[in-house]
């Protein structure tokens, strides 16, 4: 006779389902730090300018992933059950993505296309699909790609400041 295990130890299957995560809270000390070694400090620079930003206008959230730290830029919005709307979120791998999808179930269509309207004076969001951004895909770029010059920061952060104040206005 040969013995065999059926199935699987108990932390095994819970692993596999999901009940164990490992996870990592990350903060504005821990993120720094790994965005700046992964990711240099011209664009470290850029990314803590967008992190300021964000302090000022909203509530910045951080992420909790075991590999990869992120913030998320969240913002009142009258329309929303929740309070507040995502409107992007920054990864350690210098990737920033936009959560029209967040938008979108929150608040509704008509914001979306109101917010794609706005930054749509920037350079980067050209290359976005239209479509794609109206059914609800963020789209991610390369913090460093997007934002080339302090006047494409500060434009972003200017249409984003607008975009606010047009809709507490609502």
């Amino acid at each position: 006779m040969v013995p065999r295990v059926i199935g699987q130890t108990e932390e095994a299957q819970r692993k596999k389902v999901g009940v164990i995560r490992e996870t990592r809270q990350w903060d504005e000390s821990s993120f720094f730090e790994e965005f700046l070694n992964s990711q240099g400090k011209e664009i470290t620079e850029i990314v803590r300018s967008l992190y300021g930003f964000a302090e000022q206008i909203g509530k910045v959230d951080w992420g909790t992933g075991t590999e990869s730290g992120s913030f998320t830029l969240k913002v009142e919005h009258p329309r929303s059950q929740k309070g507040l709307i995502s409107l992007f979120t920054v990864w350690t791998s210098g990737e920033i993505r936009f959560r029209f999808g967040n938008m979108r179930n929150r608040v509704g269509q008509e914001e979306v296309e109101r917010l794609h309207k706005k930054l749509s004076v920037l350079p980067f969001v050209k290359s976005w699909n239209k479509k794609e951004i109206l059914m609800g895909y963020g789209p991610k770029h390369s913090c460093g790609e997007a934002f080339r010059d302090k006047e494409t920061l500060d434009t972003f952060k200017l249409q984003l400041s607008e975009y606010l104040k047009e809709t507490k206005k609502q």
